[in-house]
Parts: C-alpha cells; structure tokens; sequence
C-alpha cells in the first residue's frame, strides 16, 4: 500500500490553537496509520536507521510524491520521450510561437499582453484540471522563449 498523505503536526506549532498531552500523541500517530497518512513529528530530528525526521523528513516525502502535471527532470540516461510527453512539448512550442512570434515587431509588446489576456478568458470557462495544464503550457513557452533553466533561476542568473 502507497502513503501519499502526510499529516504535520510540531508541539509548538499547535501550541497557541490547542494544548495537546503526551498522551494523544500515541491517538495521533495510529489515527494516521488507519487513515494511510504518515506522521511526522517536527520536533524529533535526529536521523534514525529508518531514515528522515522532522522537518528534512517532511521535505524528502513532499519531494519524493508523484504529483499530478509535474514533468519530471530528464536524468542522465536517454529515455525516449513518450508520445505524451512530445505531443505536450509540441503543444507548448505552437502556444510559444503564437504568444512571441511578433515579439520583435513595432507592437510586438502589445500582441503579447493581449494574447496572455485572451488565454485568460479562454481559461476562465475551463475545468480547473485544463486551466491548470493551460497555465503550466503558458509557463513552460516562457521558459523556452527566454531559455530558463533551474539552475538559472536558482542562482538568480534571470
């Protein structure tokens, strides 16, 4: 069975809201289990020979969770894309080239904003999961018209 639900819950945080004993933790801790969340006590931080806790706990299972529309990084083996993945890549290279094939004309500016303005409204009368895929193209045209890299923005090299 797949725990992909994580429940978060430091002393102190919840201090202020509600005083919690000792004694619900262990109430806590088997409520989560049933219910396929894990359990993570910010407070104990100390790596054990079952892995993470705490915070760095919390972060390795955000980081290790298959989220919905995430494209992963391509790692260092070749791996043929899917035919998903190129059609997705070639849906994003139509969007870019709409959005800044005019870029260098006198209103090339001006075309811009207004096409960004038109996605918008067109988006607004999607389901949420489209707008969402919509709005993730949008970003990845962006990146691939000014060739933005993680490493780029992680270094603030924009």
């Amino acid at each position: 069975m797949s725990k992909n639900k994580i429940f978060v819950l430091g002393r102190e945080e919840i201090q202020p809201y509600i005083i919690v004993k000792e004694k619900f933790y262990d109430d806590i801790e088997n409520w989560t289990i049933e219910n396929d969340f894990e359990y993570i006590d910010f407070e104990n931080t100390e790596e054990t020979e079952e892995g993470k806790n705490g915070i760095a706990r919390a972060i390795e299972a955000l980081e290790t969770n298959m989220w919905e529309n995430a494209i992963m990084k391509k790692g260092n083996e070749k791996d043929e894309e899917s035919d998903e993945d190129k059609k997705l890549m070639e849906e994003v290279e139509d969007l870019r080239n709409k959005l800044f094939s005019k870029l260098d004309d006198d209103d090339g500016f001006d075309n811009l904003i207004t096409n960004l303005k038109n996605l918008k409204e067109f988006g607004q009368n999607l389901p949420d999961d489209a707008r969402r895929d919509l709005a993730a193209k949008v970003a990845l045209s962006f990146e691939m018209q000014f060739g933005l890299e993680d490493e780029d923005i992680e270094n603030n090299e924009l």
